[in-house]
C-alpha cells in the first residue's frame, strides 16, 4: 500500500497544476491516509483511557483505535500488530468490574470501555 499526501499552499494561484510557489505556510493534507486502515464503522464510541475520554471507531481493535487518536506516533510505534510482542499491552475493566490485561492488537473496542493502564510504549505514543 502506498500513501500519498498532498501539499497545499493556501491562497496561492498557479497556472501550472503541479507547480506550487514557495509559501512559508505549508499544510499537509493527509486525510486519505486513514482510508483502508480501519474496519468499516458508522459511529464513534466513547471510551476512557486512563481517565481521559476519547471517541474512537466502533468495530475496531484497540490498537487501531489508538492509531485513530494519534496517527503520527502510533503508526510508527514499535508494535508487531499481530500479538507476538507485548508492546501494546493494556489493562482494562470488564463489564463485570473485573480488572484484566490484554493486547490492544487483539482486543476489540466496546462502547464505554474503561482502560486503566497502558504499556510504556503506548503511554509514550499516546502522549506524543
Amino acid at each position: 500500500m502506498i500513501f500519498l499526501c498532498a501539499i497545499v499552499t493556501p491562497n496561492v494561484e498557479s497556472t501550472y497544476p503541479l507547480h506550487q510557489p514557495y509559501s512559508s505556510e505549508i499544510i499537509l493534507d493527509c486525510s486519505r491516509l486513514r482510508e483502508g486502515l480501519f474496519e468499516s464503522f458508522k459511529d464513534l464510541v466513547e471510551i476512557s483511557i486512563c481517565k481521559e475520554r476519547s471517541l474512537v471507531p466502533e468495530n475496531n481493535k484497540l490498537l487501531r483505535c489508538f492509531q485513530y487518536i494519534k496517527m503520527d506516533t502510533v503508526s510508527v510505534g514499535d508494535y508487531c500488530w499481530n500479538g507476538e510482542c507485548t508492546n501494546c499491552q493494556i489493562w482494562y475493566r470488564t463489564e463485570q468490574g473485573e480488572l484484566k490485561s490484554a493486547l490492544a492488537c487483539r482486543l476489540y473496542v466496546r462502547a464505554g470501555m474503561e482502560i486503566t493502564g497502558l504499556s510504556d510504549a503506548l503511554k509514550a505514543d499516546l502522549a506524543g
